[in-house]
């Protein structure tokens, strides 16, 4: 709504159309288009916006609303123009602040993904992944639009298409995307289990031989159960079988492992195809690395295939050549 707004707001200045009110609008809704998109993306974190919260997000736009009224009613056009002048240096400070704080959400929010599931076929391409992108493009051609200034194209009309159509081709694009964002309800919920990771530490620290015994048991659990075969394996599924909580299970994987619960699942995986693929029983090197991928767990031949080469050095061909010389 902020940024059709924008748009309404564009429309009417390029075809003549000037006033007040016009002027503050656009002013405003300038100065509240990317704190708004900061917003929904806290949201998709799964973090808690409180009203104060979003209030300070959009000071900027409230300010310049009194700032551009006072101006006008007072006839303070030097003012005016010095508030202009400041409202596009904030513009590009808001660029700035919300790439740098929504792309690192973004990474945590796949962290946390990485944490829960076992498979990152899905992951490696989802929406976030684009939307990181497109907010990037969005942000640099905004900035460089902001800086040139839209009289600039009042002038040179014939070069207003460009930026037109590219700003209204990435915004549809980021609208397409965020439609068809689907949230993981699992991962919002290790969100809220941060703050537990405190008292985690705490009651390891205090009880280190309990620490020791969940992490035997989890690896007898996988070296004896061999629950990374199922392609569809989480962290609840093991934290069920263990008869704990994922918040105790990732903290375990995180510290002691160095890794998350995709990784180490992956790497029990590889270690399985490695197997497979050393066996002499098969006709072929295709035939082998197929069953490789399948009997070990993996649910895509690509993921299969990156996290082999990205753990053992060389792809399963390779490998399954050097230990059958």
């Amino acid at each position: 709504m902020a940024t059709t707004g924008l748009y309404t707001c564009h429309l009417l200045y390029f075809m003549g159309v000037r006033s007040v009110i016009l002027e503050t609008i656009y002013a405003a809704l300038n100065l509240s288009v990317f704190p708004l998109f900061y917003l929904y993306l806290l949201s998709v974190d799964g973090q808690h916006t409180s009203s104060k919260n979003i209030l300070l997000h959009l000071l900027p736009s409230l300010i310049i609303i009194a700032a551009y009224l006072l101006c006008y009613l007072f006839d303070w056009q030097k003012v005016r123009s010095w508030f202009s002048v400041a409202a596009r240096v904030v513009f590009m400070a808001q660029i700035v602040f919300v790439w740098i704080k929504g792309s690192r959400l973004i990474k945590d929010f796949q962290n946390r993904l990485n944490d829960y599931y076992s498979d990152d076929s899905a992951l490696q391409f989802t929406p976030l992944h684009i939307l990181l992108q497109l907010f990037g493009v969005i942000s640099i051609v905004a900035g460089v639009l902001n800086f040139i200034g839209r009289e600039w194209f009042s002038e040179n009309m014939l070069w207003l298409s460009l930026p037109a159509l590219m700003i209204s081709g990435l915004l549809y694009a980021l609208g397409f995307v965020t439609s068809h964002l689907v949230i993981p309800q699992e991962s919002v919920t290790v969100h809220s289990e941060k703050a537990d990771i405190e008292i985690v530490n705490s009651a390891i620290e205090g009880e280190q031989n309990d620490y020791s015994d969940l992490k035997q048991r989890l690896e007898d659990y996988m070296q004896q159960d061999k629950p990374y075969l199922n392609p569809m394996l989480t962290i609840n599924d093991v934290a069920l079988a263990l008869s704990t909580n994922r918040t105790y299970i990732s903290h375990i994987i995180n510290t002691i492992y160095g890794k998350n619960f995709n990784s180490l699942i992956a790497s029990y995986r590889v270690e399985y195809a490695k197997e497979v693929l050393s066996s002499n029983r098969y006709k072929s090197d295709k035939e082998a690395i197929s069953y490789a991928l399948y009997l070990s767990g993996f649910a895509s031949e690509s993921t299969f295939y990156r996290q082999f080469k990205q753990i053992v050095g060389i792809t399963p061909l390779e490998y399954r050549k050097q230990t059958l010389v």
